[in-house]
């Protein structure tokens, strides 16, 4: 007899060899109650390597923000797990029209935390509202991509700037 996972799914539990599921498991496999004997039993005696998830990490916080263009800096945090990659990416347009300086944070917990700081300045004013992505992708040893978060900026331009704009 072979096994062979198709998916991980929270709801399925074993215990002391006994396979239990709950009927939502078993409808979105397909199955009936009814077509299952009363405890089906796991093959001890069959060798198989069951690999646990990791459950990858990648949050920004706040997932979005609003900047004064020729303002302030705007603190956000990027919370990723350890070991992985993150890379941030920005819409074409917010590469002239915002700044960042980043600051690489602490470790605690297999989560690392760093600091970004956004500021927008285009020396325009009175223009209506700007809108642009900022994007974390969070990549595995092999470069796979496994999670990603997206930070929803948007740049206010008020009708004098504080630099003579």
């Amino acid at each position: 007899m072979t096994f062979r996972i198709i998916a991980f799914d929270p709801e399925v539990i074993v215990f002391r060899g006994v396979v239990t599921a709950s009927l939502v498991s078993l409808a979105l496999a397909g199955c009936s109650a009814q077509s299952l004997s009363p405890l089906q039993h796991a093959d001890t005696a069959v060798q198989s390597t069951i690999v646990q998830p990791q459950f990858a990490i990648l949050k920004w916080n706040p997932l979005s923000i609003k900047l004064i263009d020729g303002g302030p800096y705007q603190a956000t945090t990027l919370k990723y797990t350890k070991g992985y990659t993150a890379s941030v990416l920005y819409d074409d347009e917010c590469n002239y029209r915002i700044d960042v300086d980043f600051h690489p944070g602490p470790s605690e917990h297999h989560v690392v935390t760093d600091g970004y700081n956004f500021y927008a300045y285009s020396g325009t004013s009175g223009s209506p509202a700007f809108h642009c992505l900022v994007n974390a992708l969070l990549k595995d040893s092999g470069g796979r991509v496994v999670a990603h978060a997206t930070l929803a900026v948007t740049i206010i331009y008020p009708r004098k700037h504080q630099h003579g704009g």
